[in-house]
């Protein structure tokens, strides 16, 4: 009696778990399945992968997508963006492409330590299920850190901790050469002003290209600075030490943007000045996403411009973002970090930015078949079925047993 009070519950929980399981599901990586190769650009230039780029150089990464009709998309799938070889992540960073009613479309996420780049599906692409496509675009450094030994100055710009300013360091005469008549002029590029005690470090010392370091020996004489919202001037004279200086720049625009620089040393000799331009990182990125609810025609065209007139919905992203790397260090005592390789990171947390992606047109044939890459896991577990079936039959032999049992002794 007590057996068959222990069977009866156990066989009513395994037909519950076989008609009212829910299937398990684990999110797809499709890799690089779905993304189409990015076009680099320095400048306003578009280069290739194998084009020497130099650490010092900002670079923008457009990436095309296209999911095709007959895939299943569910929030937390993932693609891999393959950044170029010639191609670095200054800093890491993640933020959403959006659709106009703010659901995320997708959140791009960079990892500077391994300079890699992932989009992860958001909710959005579960109800519009046709023609989705779209770009993304990110912000990268070049990945050559080649520099010339025989520089005479150099000049590197980064992020101030809180992304409000951008900190420059210009190394002159690292050989300590000697060099008469010197004077530097400093420019700054648009939507950026000095502060009242701007300089962080102007010193003069040794350099050693080797190891990298500034050594102070004593302070320029703030007399021979004359400064203004934009420039300054510094007339060092006769040189015959190196020259370390370090300022930092206010930025009036969106933070998230590179930020330039020139400055333009002249001293005697035969030579031309010497005139070096620098930019900030870039921060985060953008991008564009598209989709409609069910089922596109046979061919399809998809614009990212609002002004559109097809069906499709645009969508694009407000490009806010959240950047994370190290904590900028710069040194005003004894050493500072090399200018010919920018090793000083910073540290930032804010919107990124982009200009919004030209108008695109994407045409493809939509075949109807099943889904070429199944969910993961997504099943009714098969264990469940056979060892309850196999009970069931168990059990149900057991009573019949036992009533035969019973009608024998009775």
């Amino acid at each position: 009696m007590h057996a068959k009070k222990l069977v009866l519950p156990l066989i009513s929980c395994l037909i519950f778990s076989i008609f009212f399981t829910k299937s398990a599901y684990a999110n797809v990586d499709f890799g690089n399945l779905y993304v189409s190769n990015p076009t680099i650009m320095v400048g306003n230039t578009i280069v290739d992968e194998q084009t020497e780029i130099s650490y010092h150089q900002n670079v923008s990464l457009t990436f095309p997508y296209a999911v095709p009709n007959e895939v299943t998309i569910t929030s937390g799938d993932t693609m891999r963006l393959d950044v170029p070889a010639n191609c670095l992540i200054a800093s890491s960073f993640s933020y959403d492409i959006t659709a106009a009613d703010g659901t995320v479309i997708l959140t791009i996420t960079g990892d500077d330590l391994t300079n890699t780049v992932t989009a992860t599906f958001g909710p959005y692409y579960e109800s519009h299920t046709a023609n989705r496509q779209g770009e993304i675009i990110f912000y990268a450094r070049g990945a050559s850190t080649v520099e010339n030994s025989d520089w005479v100055m150099n000049m590197v710009g980064w992020n101030s901790y809180d992304n409000t300013a951008a900190v420059w360091n210009i190394i002159i005469n690292p050989d300590s050469k000697y060099i008469t008549n010197t004077v530097l002029t400093d420019i700054l590029g648009p939507d950026q002003q000095f502060d009242e005690g701007f300089f962080v470090q102007a010193a003069l010392g040794t350099y050693d290209k080797t190891t990298q370091v500034f050594q102070e020996q004593e302070a320029i004489d703030p007399a021979k600075i004359s400064t203004a919202a934009d420039s300054f001037v510094i007339d060092l004279g006769t040189l015959n030490q190196a020259v370390s200086l370090t300022f930092l720049s206010n930025k009036l625009a969106d933070p998230n943007l590179p930020y330039r620089n020139k400055a333009i040393l002249e001293a005697d000799g035969e030579g031309e000045p010497v005139i070096i331009e620098a930019e900030t990182p870039a921060i985060g990125g953008g991008g564009s996403g598209t989709g409609e609810p069910g089922e596109s025609s046979q061919t399809s065209d998809t614009s990212t411009e609002e002004t559109s007139e097809t069906t499709t919905e645009e969508t694009t992203t407000d490009l806010t973002s959240e950047s994370t790397s190290s904590e900028v260090e710069s040194s005003i005592s004894s050493n500072t970090e090399s200018t010919t390789n920018e090793t000083i990171d910073t540290s930032q947390t804010s919107n990124s930015s982009g200009k919004q992606p030209e108008t695109t047109s994407t045409t493809y044939n939509v075949s109807k078949k099943p889904d070429s890459l199944p969910k993961t896991g997504e099943q009714r577990t098969l264990f469940f079925l056979i060892s309850g079936s196999f009970l069931l039959a168990g059990s149900t032999i057991f009573f019949v047993s036992r009533n035969k049992k019973a009608k024998h002794n009775g």
